[in-house]
């Protein structure tokens, strides 16, 4: 009998690569866990059906210890409002409010905590890290961490991360990099967040590259 052909292995240290867009539903079983990033995503972008554990100034440390989420029981943290349904996809935007700390490997090793502890309530769900976006080059210059050098050393742990821990990588970094190695002025309010017609282009970005389960 010929050997069966293996399947090929996935290469989780590349980003997911552009394919047709998603059907519309595909966010109905997904929830976001991240920063005021993801808030405005699911709050201006369009988005159909997902659940929103995002909140404001969120870090890969706070997401499992402060209670922000609000859900019939009260509040919780973002981790506790994940195992409270099953997801199909967790969408995960975390490092904006970290690139303050003074340690990357703590970074680095928190966030890792934070997969195994997502992988723990949701066996079964596909998780997406995502890069950070750029800050506009008005804000990359006037602020001391919260700038594209510190972001892309970032955007290289979670990279790393994602292999280390077999999740899918997303790079809306790419998507939105303008050929100054900057976000362009034109889709922000204030140099970090986006504006509603970029919100739709992260959306459209995010239904285009997806990996279809088996």
């Amino acid at each position: 009998l010929p050997e069966p052909t293996p399947a090929p292995v996935y290469d989780y240290a590349s980003p997911v690569p552009e394919g047709e867009a998603a059907a519309e539903d595909w966010f109905s079983d997904a929830a976001f866990l991240g920063d005021s990033l993801s808030d405005g995503l699911l709050l201006y972008s369009g988005i159909q059906g997902a659940d929103n554990l995002s909140y404001k100034g969120l870090t890969v440390q706070s997401a499992r210890t402060k209670a922000v989420i609000q859900t019939p029981a009260g509040k919780v943290t973002a981790l506790d409002a994940l195992g409270q349904k099953t997801y199909g996809k967790i969408y995960v935007l975390l490092g904006v409010n970290e690139l303050g700390w003074y340690n990357d490997q703590r970074f680095y090793k928190t966030y890792a905590e934070l997969v195994d502890l997502i992988r723990a309530q949701q066996p079964d769900a596909q998780i997406y890290l995502q890069t950070l976006l750029p800050v506009t080059a008005e804000k990359s210059a006037s602020h001391a961490y919260i700038n594209n050098p510190k972001i892309l050393v970032y955007n290289e742990l979670i990279a790393q991360l994602a292999q280390e821990k077999e999740v899918y990588l997303l790079d809306p970094h790419a998507a939105f990099t303008g050929e100054d190695g900057a976000l362009p002025a034109g889709d922000s309010s204030d140099g970090v967040h986006l504006k509603r017609a970029a919100y739709k282009q992260w959306l459209e970005y995010l239904s285009t590259h997806t990996v279809q389960p088996d």
